[in-house]
Protein backbone atom coordinates (compact mmCIF):
# COMPACT_ATOMS: atom_id res chain seq x y z
CA UNK A 1 0.00 0.00 0.00
CA UNK A 2 1.43 3.14 -0.81
CA UNK A 3 2.06 6.19 1.64
CA UNK A 4 -0.96 8.28 0.45
CA UNK A 5 -3.75 5.37 1.22
CA UNK A 6 -1.72 4.36 4.19
CA UNK A 7 -2.06 7.88 5.68
CA UNK A 8 -5.63 7.89 4.52
CA UNK A 9 -6.73 4.53 5.59
CA UNK A 10 -5.28 5.37 9.21
CA UNK A 11 -6.59 8.54 9.71
CA UNK A 12 -10.08 6.90 8.89
CA UNK A 13 -9.68 4.31 11.24
CA UNK A 14 -8.55 7.23 13.48
CA UNK A 15 -11.44 9.61 12.24
CA UNK A 16 -14.12 6.64 12.99
CA UNK A 17 -13.29 6.32 16.28
CA UNK A 18 -12.81 10.00 17.31
CA UNK A 19 -16.69 10.18 15.55
CA UNK A 20 -17.47 7.55 18.10
CA UNK A 21 -15.78 9.93 21.05
CA UNK A 22 -18.08 12.63 19.95
CA UNK A 23 -21.22 10.26 19.77
CA UNK A 24 -20.85 8.47 22.88
CA UNK A 25 -20.61 11.71 25.45
CA UNK A 26 -23.79 12.98 23.39
CA UNK A 27 -25.75 10.11 25.70
CA UNK A 28 -23.31 9.95 28.90
CA UNK A 29 -22.80 13.74 29.68
CA UNK A 30 -26.56 14.70 29.66
CA UNK A 31 -27.05 11.25 31.71
CA UNK A 32 -24.53 11.56 33.98
CA UNK A 33 -24.82 15.27 34.41
CA UNK A 34 -28.37 14.50 35.27
CA UNK A 35 -27.72 11.29 37.66
CA UNK A 36 -24.87 11.98 39.57
CA UNK A 37 -25.09 15.71 39.40
CA UNK A 38 -23.33 18.99 39.56
CA UNK A 39 -21.06 17.62 43.00
CA UNK A 40 -20.84 14.59 41.55
CA UNK A 41 -19.29 15.52 38.54
CA UNK A 42 -16.54 18.19 40.13
CA UNK A 43 -16.08 15.64 43.00
CA UNK A 44 -14.88 13.07 39.99
CA UNK A 45 -12.98 15.90 38.29
CA UNK A 46 -11.09 17.01 41.56
CA UNK A 47 -9.89 13.20 42.37
CA UNK A 48 -9.05 12.66 38.84
CA UNK A 49 -6.68 15.85 38.61
CA UNK A 50 -4.97 14.95 41.57
CA UNK A 51 -4.49 11.18 40.43
CA UNK A 52 -3.57 12.20 37.32
CA UNK A 53 -0.24 13.89 38.63
CA UNK A 54 0.82 10.38 39.85
CA UNK A 55 0.04 9.03 36.36
CA UNK A 56 1.92 11.68 34.96
CA UNK A 57 5.48 10.02 36.71
CA UNK A 58 3.79 6.61 36.33
CA UNK A 59 3.96 7.34 32.50
CA UNK A 60 7.39 9.05 32.45
CA UNK A 61 7.12 10.06 28.91
CA UNK A 62 6.91 6.67 27.68
CA UNK A 63 4.18 7.11 25.36
CA UNK A 64 5.33 9.76 22.91
CA UNK A 65 8.60 8.52 23.47
CA UNK A 66 7.81 4.88 22.31
CA UNK A 67 5.82 5.95 19.42
CA UNK A 68 8.40 8.18 18.01
CA UNK A 69 11.56 5.86 18.45
CA UNK A 70 9.11 2.75 17.35
CA UNK A 71 8.63 4.81 13.94
CA UNK A 72 12.01 5.10 13.78
CA UNK A 73 13.56 1.48 13.71
CA UNK A 74 10.13 -0.47 12.88
CA UNK A 75 12.20 -2.13 10.08
CA UNK A 76 14.77 -3.69 11.72
CA UNK A 77 12.46 -6.67 13.94
CA UNK A 78 16.16 -7.44 16.67
CA UNK A 79 15.40 -3.68 17.73
CA UNK A 80 11.66 -2.89 17.86
CA UNK A 81 11.35 -6.46 19.92
CA UNK A 82 14.41 -5.11 22.35
CA UNK A 83 13.09 -1.78 22.57
CA UNK A 84 9.37 -3.05 23.60
CA UNK A 85 11.11 -5.05 26.30
CA UNK A 86 13.04 -2.80 27.51
CA UNK A 87 10.14 -0.27 27.89
CA UNK A 88 7.74 -2.71 29.76
CA UNK A 89 10.66 -3.06 32.09
CA UNK A 90 11.40 0.33 32.78
CA UNK A 91 7.33 0.72 32.94
CA UNK A 92 6.08 -2.17 35.35
CA UNK A 93 9.27 -0.41 37.97
CA UNK A 94 7.34 2.68 37.39
CA UNK A 95 4.23 1.76 38.17
CA UNK A 96 4.82 -0.27 41.40
CA UNK A 97 7.09 2.53 42.40
CA UNK A 98 3.97 5.21 42.25
CA UNK A 99 1.18 2.96 43.03
CA UNK A 100 2.69 2.16 46.49
CA UNK A 101 3.55 6.03 47.06
CA UNK A 102 -0.38 7.07 46.13
CA UNK A 103 -1.49 4.07 47.91
CA UNK A 104 0.32 6.00 50.79
CA UNK A 105 -0.85 9.55 49.90
CA UNK A 106 -4.48 8.33 49.51
CA UNK A 107 -4.48 6.66 53.07
CA UNK A 108 -3.23 9.58 54.88
CA UNK A 109 -4.90 12.40 53.23
CA UNK A 110 -7.33 11.09 50.98
CA UNK A 111 -10.10 12.09 53.62
CA UNK A 112 -13.75 11.64 52.44
CA UNK A 113 -12.88 10.74 49.05
CA UNK A 114 -10.75 7.76 50.08
CA UNK A 115 -12.64 5.32 48.09
CA UNK A 116 -12.78 7.52 44.51
CA UNK A 117 -9.19 7.76 44.68
CA UNK A 118 -8.44 4.15 45.20
CA UNK A 119 -10.54 3.93 42.18
CA UNK A 120 -9.27 6.35 39.87
CA UNK A 121 -5.82 4.72 40.95
CA UNK A 122 -6.83 1.73 38.67
CA UNK A 123 -5.28 3.79 36.05
CA UNK A 124 -2.19 4.02 37.05
CA UNK A 125 -1.96 0.04 36.86
CA UNK A 126 -3.44 0.18 33.72
CA UNK A 127 -0.69 2.27 32.30
CA UNK A 128 1.37 -1.00 32.64
CA UNK A 129 -0.68 -2.79 30.43
CA UNK A 130 -0.85 0.38 27.85
CA UNK A 131 1.01 -0.49 24.61
CA UNK A 132 -0.85 1.82 22.10
CA UNK A 133 2.36 3.13 21.19
CA UNK A 134 3.77 0.66 19.86
CA UNK A 135 0.83 0.25 17.26
CA UNK A 136 1.21 4.02 16.67
CA UNK A 137 4.28 3.65 15.95
CA UNK A 138 3.89 0.95 13.55
CA UNK A 139 1.14 2.70 11.75
CA UNK A 140 -1.17 0.25 12.49
CA UNK A 141 -4.43 1.94 13.65
CA UNK A 142 -6.69 -0.83 13.47
CA UNK A 143 -5.78 -2.77 16.20
CA UNK A 144 -5.96 0.48 18.16
CA UNK A 145 -9.84 1.21 16.91
CA UNK A 146 -11.24 -2.19 17.36
CA UNK A 147 -9.85 -1.87 20.98
CA UNK A 148 -11.17 1.94 22.18
CA UNK A 149 -14.50 1.12 20.02
CA UNK A 150 -15.09 -2.14 21.87
CA UNK A 151 -14.30 -0.50 25.47
CA UNK A 152 -16.53 2.51 24.72
CA UNK A 153 -19.92 0.56 23.74
CA UNK A 154 -19.10 -1.65 26.86
CA UNK A 155 -18.24 1.25 29.09
CA UNK A 156 -21.42 3.54 28.14
CA UNK A 157 -23.75 -0.09 28.53
CA UNK A 158 -22.40 -0.46 31.81
CA UNK A 159 -22.57 3.48 32.81
CA UNK A 160 -26.64 3.50 31.57
CA UNK A 161 -27.09 -0.15 33.05
CA UNK A 162 -25.74 0.90 36.21
CA UNK A 163 -25.10 4.45 37.09
CA UNK A 164 -28.87 5.43 38.44
CA UNK A 165 -28.19 8.11 40.70
CA UNK A 166 -25.93 10.54 42.93
CA UNK A 167 -24.58 7.76 45.09
CA UNK A 168 -23.32 5.81 42.16
CA UNK A 169 -20.48 7.81 41.68
CA UNK A 170 -18.05 5.53 42.67
CA UNK A 171 -19.38 2.78 40.48
CA UNK A 172 -19.16 5.66 37.91
CA UNK A 173 -15.38 6.05 38.32
CA UNK A 174 -15.05 2.36 38.51
CA UNK A 175 -16.63 1.55 35.32
CA UNK A 176 -14.40 4.40 34.01
CA UNK A 177 -10.99 2.74 35.13
CA UNK A 178 -11.70 -0.79 35.03
CA UNK A 179 -12.72 -0.70 31.36
CA UNK A 180 -9.42 1.72 31.34
CA UNK A 181 -7.50 -1.21 32.10
CA UNK A 182 -9.16 -3.90 30.60
CA UNK A 183 -8.98 -2.46 27.18
CA UNK A 184 -4.99 -2.28 27.46
CA UNK A 185 -5.40 -5.77 28.19
CA UNK A 186 -7.25 -7.03 25.58
CA UNK A 187 -4.55 -5.71 22.56
CA UNK A 188 -1.84 -7.47 23.84
CA UNK A 189 -2.16 -10.67 22.06
CA UNK A 190 -1.66 -9.10 18.59
CA UNK A 191 2.22 -7.93 19.31
CA UNK A 192 3.33 -11.15 18.21
CA UNK A 193 3.15 -9.79 15.08
CA UNK A 194 6.05 -7.10 15.61
CA UNK A 195 7.75 -8.37 18.86
CA UNK A 196 10.31 -11.72 18.65
CA UNK A 197 11.31 -12.73 21.71
CA UNK A 198 13.58 -15.17 19.75
CA UNK A 199 15.49 -12.13 18.35
CA UNK A 200 17.49 -11.02 21.07
CA UNK A 201 19.06 -12.11 24.41
CA UNK A 202 17.07 -11.10 27.36
CA UNK A 203 20.97 -10.72 29.22
CA UNK A 204 21.31 -7.69 26.50
CA UNK A 205 18.41 -5.86 27.76
CA UNK A 206 18.89 -2.31 29.36
CA UNK A 207 16.12 -0.33 30.35
CA UNK A 208 18.29 2.21 32.22
CA UNK A 209 19.23 3.44 28.34
CA UNK A 210 16.13 4.68 28.02
CA UNK A 211 15.22 7.23 31.56
CA UNK A 212 17.69 10.33 29.98
CA UNK A 213 15.02 9.93 26.77
CA UNK A 214 11.84 9.38 28.48
CA UNK A 215 12.31 12.33 30.59
CA UNK A 216 12.97 14.50 27.61
CA UNK A 217 9.18 13.75 26.99
CA UNK A 218 8.27 13.90 30.36
CA UNK A 219 9.21 17.25 31.30
CA UNK A 220 6.56 18.56 28.13
CA UNK A 221 3.88 16.08 30.12
CA UNK A 222 4.32 17.88 33.59
CA UNK A 223 3.64 20.96 31.61
CA UNK A 224 1.23 19.63 29.55
CA UNK A 225 -0.57 18.44 32.96
CA UNK A 226 -0.29 21.15 34.89
CA UNK A 227 -2.32 23.21 32.03
CA UNK A 228 -5.51 20.88 32.35
CA UNK A 229 -5.19 20.59 36.26
CA UNK A 230 -3.60 23.18 37.78
CA UNK A 231 -7.01 24.99 36.68
CA UNK A 232 -9.12 22.45 37.85
CA UNK A 233 -7.04 22.32 41.11
CA UNK A 234 -7.36 25.73 41.82
CA UNK A 235 -10.87 26.01 41.26
CA UNK A 236 -11.30 23.39 43.78
CA UNK A 237 -9.49 24.87 46.65
CA UNK A 238 -10.26 28.24 46.32
CA UNK A 239 -13.65 28.49 44.46
CA UNK A 240 -15.94 24.97 44.41
CA UNK A 241 -16.57 21.84 43.66
CA UNK A 242 -19.86 23.22 41.77
CA UNK A 243 -17.68 25.82 39.57
CA UNK A 244 -15.45 23.05 38.99
CA UNK A 245 -17.89 20.50 37.75
CA UNK A 246 -18.53 23.57 35.53
CA UNK A 247 -15.47 23.60 34.20
CA UNK A 248 -15.04 20.38 33.81
CA UNK A 249 -18.14 19.58 31.90
CA UNK A 250 -17.55 22.97 29.54
CA UNK A 251 -13.62 22.17 28.91
CA UNK A 252 -15.57 18.14 28.02
CA UNK A 253 -17.54 18.88 25.43
CA UNK A 254 -14.91 21.18 23.73
CA UNK A 255 -12.09 18.58 23.63
CA UNK A 256 -14.74 16.11 22.56
CA UNK A 257 -14.22 18.39 19.41
CA UNK A 258 -10.94 18.58 19.53
CA UNK A 259 -10.09 15.46 19.43
CA UNK A 260 -11.39 15.21 15.60
CA UNK A 261 -8.56 17.45 14.52
CA UNK A 262 -6.13 16.67 16.33
CA UNK A 263 -6.42 12.97 15.48
CA UNK A 264 -5.16 14.08 11.72
CA UNK A 265 -1.60 14.96 13.96
CA UNK A 266 -1.69 11.46 15.55
CA UNK A 267 -1.46 9.63 12.12
CA UNK A 268 0.47 12.43 10.93
CA UNK A 269 3.47 12.46 13.45
CA UNK A 270 4.78 8.82 12.65
CA UNK A 271 5.04 9.17 8.99
CA UNK A 272 7.01 12.53 9.68
CA UNK A 273 9.27 11.08 12.18
CA UNK A 274 9.62 8.22 9.77
CA UNK A 275 10.78 10.70 7.07
CA UNK A 276 13.00 12.43 9.28
CA UNK A 277 14.96 9.50 9.90
CA UNK A 278 15.16 8.02 6.27
CA UNK A 279 16.83 11.54 5.70
CA UNK A 280 14.06 12.81 3.58
CA UNK A 281 13.44 15.90 5.95
CA UNK A 282 12.86 18.37 2.50
CA UNK A 283 9.31 17.10 1.89
CA UNK A 284 8.31 18.11 5.41
CA UNK A 285 7.29 21.67 5.45
CA UNK A 286 5.37 21.34 2.59
CA UNK A 287 3.20 18.55 4.53
CA UNK A 288 3.00 20.86 7.50
CA UNK A 289 1.83 23.57 5.17
CA UNK A 290 -1.63 20.99 3.94
CA UNK A 291 -2.13 19.74 7.86
CA UNK A 292 -2.06 23.23 8.96
CA UNK A 293 -4.54 24.46 5.95
CA UNK A 294 -7.09 21.74 6.57
CA UNK A 295 -6.86 22.17 10.06
CA UNK A 296 -8.10 25.66 10.42
CA UNK A 297 -10.30 24.95 8.10
CA UNK A 298 -12.20 22.57 10.41
CA UNK A 299 -11.39 24.60 13.65
CA UNK A 300 -12.51 27.88 12.82
CA UNK A 301 -15.86 26.69 11.81
CA UNK A 302 -16.06 24.56 15.18
CA UNK A 303 -15.44 27.37 17.31
CA UNK A 304 -17.81 29.85 16.40
CA UNK A 305 -20.71 27.30 15.61
CA UNK A 306 -20.20 26.57 19.38
CA UNK A 307 -20.26 30.26 20.00
CA UNK A 308 -23.31 30.36 18.17
CA UNK A 309 -25.53 27.01 20.11
CA UNK A 310 -24.02 27.26 23.19
CA UNK A 311 -27.17 28.59 25.48
CA UNK A 312 -29.96 26.44 23.57
CA UNK A 313 -27.34 23.37 23.04
CA UNK A 314 -26.28 23.51 26.88
CA UNK A 315 -29.61 23.54 27.98
CA UNK A 316 -30.99 20.76 26.33
CA UNK A 317 -27.41 18.80 27.09
CA UNK A 318 -26.63 19.23 30.62
CA UNK A 319 -30.14 20.16 31.98
CA UNK A 320 -31.09 23.03 34.46
CA UNK A 321 -28.63 22.39 37.40
CA UNK A 322 -25.85 23.49 35.16
CA UNK A 323 -28.12 27.00 34.12
CA UNK A 324 -25.25 29.44 33.07
CA UNK A 325 -22.45 27.03 31.38
CA UNK A 326 -23.23 28.12 28.42
CA UNK A 327 -20.86 31.55 28.94
CA UNK A 328 -17.67 28.78 30.25
CA UNK A 329 -18.36 27.30 27.03
CA UNK A 330 -18.33 30.50 25.24
CA UNK A 331 -15.11 31.62 26.54
CA UNK A 332 -13.45 27.45 27.11
CA UNK A 333 -14.39 27.21 23.05
CA UNK A 334 -10.81 29.56 21.98
CA UNK A 335 -8.92 26.64 23.11
CA UNK A 336 -9.36 24.41 20.52
CA UNK A 337 -7.58 27.27 17.38
CA UNK A 338 -4.39 27.70 19.41
CA UNK A 339 -4.94 23.82 20.45
CA UNK A 340 -5.16 22.73 17.06
CA UNK A 341 -2.78 24.40 15.32
CA UNK A 342 0.12 23.64 18.41
CA UNK A 343 -0.66 20.20 16.74
CA UNK A 344 0.70 21.10 13.81
CA UNK A 345 3.98 23.04 15.58
CA UNK A 346 4.89 20.56 18.16
CA UNK A 347 3.41 16.88 17.30
CA UNK A 348 4.17 17.16 13.50
CA UNK A 349 7.61 19.42 13.52
CA UNK A 350 9.18 19.98 16.80
CA UNK A 351 8.32 16.08 18.35
CA UNK A 352 8.83 14.36 14.47
CA UNK A 353 11.94 15.57 14.07
CA UNK A 354 13.43 15.36 17.18
CA UNK A 355 13.47 18.90 18.75
CA UNK A 356 12.82 18.34 21.99
CA UNK A 357 14.43 21.22 23.66
CA UNK A 358 12.57 24.05 21.59
CA UNK A 359 9.23 21.76 22.48
CA UNK A 360 9.91 21.35 25.96
CA UNK A 361 10.80 25.30 26.63
CA UNK A 362 7.27 26.02 24.54
CA UNK A 363 5.52 23.96 27.54
CA UNK A 364 7.87 25.13 30.37
CA UNK A 365 6.92 28.80 29.59
CA UNK A 366 3.34 28.39 29.43
CA UNK A 367 3.42 26.12 32.70
CA UNK A 368 5.08 29.01 33.80
CA UNK A 369 2.53 31.45 32.89
CA UNK A 370 -0.19 29.43 33.63
CA UNK A 371 0.21 28.78 37.28
CA UNK A 372 0.61 32.26 38.74
CA UNK A 373 -2.68 33.28 35.66
CA UNK A 374 -4.61 30.60 37.71
CA UNK A 375 -4.10 32.09 41.04
CA UNK A 376 -4.66 35.32 40.43
CA UNK A 377 -7.78 35.54 37.99
CA UNK A 378 -8.92 32.56 39.93
CA UNK A 379 -9.02 34.33 43.13
CA UNK A 380 -10.87 37.48 41.57
CA UNK A 381 -13.17 36.18 38.89
CA UNK A 382 -13.31 32.74 39.94
CA UNK A 383 -14.85 30.13 37.57
CA UNK A 384 -14.36 32.73 34.46
CA UNK A 385 -10.64 32.83 35.37
CA UNK A 386 -9.93 29.23 34.95
CA UNK A 387 -11.54 29.75 31.53
CA UNK A 388 -9.33 32.62 30.16
CA UNK A 389 -6.44 31.34 31.97
CA UNK A 390 -7.23 28.29 30.02
CA UNK A 391 -7.03 30.24 26.57
CA UNK A 392 -4.38 32.20 27.41
CA UNK A 393 -2.23 30.22 28.12
CA UNK A 394 -2.70 27.76 24.70
CA UNK A 395 -2.09 30.50 22.60
CA UNK A 396 1.76 31.96 24.75
CA UNK A 397 2.62 28.17 24.08
CA UNK A 398 1.61 28.00 20.15
CA UNK A 399 3.21 31.57 19.89
CA UNK A 400 6.70 30.41 21.48
CA UNK A 401 6.14 26.92 18.92
CA UNK A 402 5.37 29.13 16.09
CA UNK A 403 8.70 31.60 16.66
CA UNK A 404 11.03 28.47 16.56
CA UNK A 405 8.76 27.02 13.73
CA UNK A 406 9.90 30.59 11.82
CA UNK A 407 13.27 30.14 11.94
CA UNK A 408 13.14 26.87 9.71
CA UNK A 409 10.57 27.94 7.39
CA UNK A 410 8.33 30.22 6.34
CA UNK A 411 5.09 30.28 8.28
CA UNK A 412 3.82 33.30 6.77
CA UNK A 413 1.89 30.83 4.28
CA UNK A 414 0.19 28.47 6.77
CA UNK A 415 -2.02 31.57 7.47
CA UNK A 416 -2.59 32.64 3.82
CA UNK A 417 -6.37 31.08 3.85
CA UNK A 418 -7.65 31.77 7.22
CA UNK A 419 -8.85 35.35 6.73
CA UNK A 420 -11.36 33.28 4.52
CA UNK A 421 -11.95 30.20 7.10
CA UNK A 422 -12.36 33.22 9.54
CA UNK A 423 -14.93 35.33 6.93
CA UNK A 424 -16.67 32.15 6.44
CA UNK A 425 -17.09 31.38 10.45
CA UNK A 426 -18.20 34.67 11.60
CA UNK A 427 -20.80 35.13 8.50
CA UNK A 428 -21.96 31.16 9.39
CA UNK A 429 -21.94 32.82 13.14
CA UNK A 430 -24.52 35.46 12.52
CA UNK A 431 -26.51 33.56 11.19
CA UNK A 432 -26.80 31.38 14.44
CA UNK A 433 -27.55 34.29 16.26
CA UNK A 434 -30.51 34.99 13.65
CA UNK A 435 -31.73 31.35 13.93
CA UNK A 436 -31.92 31.54 17.80
CA UNK A 437 -33.95 34.40 17.38
CA UNK A 438 -36.57 33.58 14.96
CA UNK A 439 -37.01 29.65 15.64
CA UNK A 440 -38.16 28.20 18.64
CA UNK A 441 -35.97 26.71 21.23
CA UNK A 442 -36.44 22.94 20.82
CA UNK A 443 -34.17 20.06 19.80
CA UNK A 444 -35.26 19.79 16.36
CA UNK A 445 -34.47 23.21 15.70
CA UNK A 446 -30.91 23.28 16.99
CA UNK A 447 -30.02 20.52 14.95
CA UNK A 448 -31.26 22.31 11.73
CA UNK A 449 -29.55 25.30 12.85
CA UNK A 450 -26.27 22.98 12.84
CA UNK A 451 -27.17 21.67 9.40
CA UNK A 452 -28.15 25.20 8.19
CA UNK A 453 -24.57 26.75 9.26
CA UNK A 454 -22.55 23.68 7.41
CA UNK A 455 -23.95 24.57 3.95
CA UNK A 456 -23.73 28.14 4.69
CA UNK A 457 -19.85 27.36 5.39
CA UNK A 458 -19.41 25.18 2.84
CA UNK A 459 -20.93 27.66 0.52
CA UNK A 460 -19.20 30.22 1.53
CA UNK A 461 -15.69 28.28 1.01
CA UNK A 462 -16.62 26.90 -2.62
CA UNK A 463 -17.12 30.99 -3.53
CA UNK A 464 -13.65 31.98 -1.76
CA UNK A 465 -11.90 29.03 -2.75
CA UNK A 466 -8.96 28.33 -0.44
CA UNK A 467 -6.56 26.14 -1.38
CA UNK A 468 -7.37 23.30 1.30
CA UNK A 469 -9.97 22.47 -1.26
CA UNK A 470 -7.17 21.87 -3.64
CA UNK A 471 -5.52 19.79 -1.35
CA UNK A 472 -8.56 17.70 -0.87
CA UNK A 473 -8.35 16.63 -4.71
CA UNK A 474 -5.11 15.97 -4.38
CA UNK A 475 -5.08 13.65 -1.34
CA UNK A 476 -7.70 11.12 -3.29
CA UNK A 477 -6.15 11.63 -6.57
CA UNK A 478 -2.79 12.89 -6.93
CA UNK A 479 0.45 12.75 -4.89
CA UNK A 480 -0.21 14.46 -1.53
CA UNK A 481 1.89 12.20 1.40
CA UNK A 482 3.16 9.99 -1.41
Amino acid sequence: MNNRMKIIKNYLYNMSYQLLTIFLPLITIPYISRTIGVVGVGANAYTNAVMSYFLLIANLGINLYGNRTVAYIRDDEEKLSKFFFEIQILRFLLVFIVGTIYLGFVFLFGGSYKSLFIAQGIAIVATFFDISWLFMGVENFKSIFLRNVFVKLVSVGLILLLVKNKHDLLMYVLILMLSTLFGNIIIWPTISKYIKVSRFNFKDLNYKQHIKATMSFFLPQIAIQIFLFSGRTFLGIVDSVNALGYFESADKVIRILLVVITSISTVVMPKMANIYSSGDGKKIPEYLKITFDIISAATLPMLFGIIGIAKPFSGFFFGPAFNGIDKVMQIVVFEIIFIAWSSVTADQYLVATNQMKTYIKSLICGAIFNVPMNFILISKFGLYGACITAVLTEFVVFIIQLNSVRKKMNVKIWFVNVPKYLLSSLVMLGILVLLNDIWPNTIVSLILKIIVAMIVYVILLFLLKPTSLNYINQIWGKKVFK
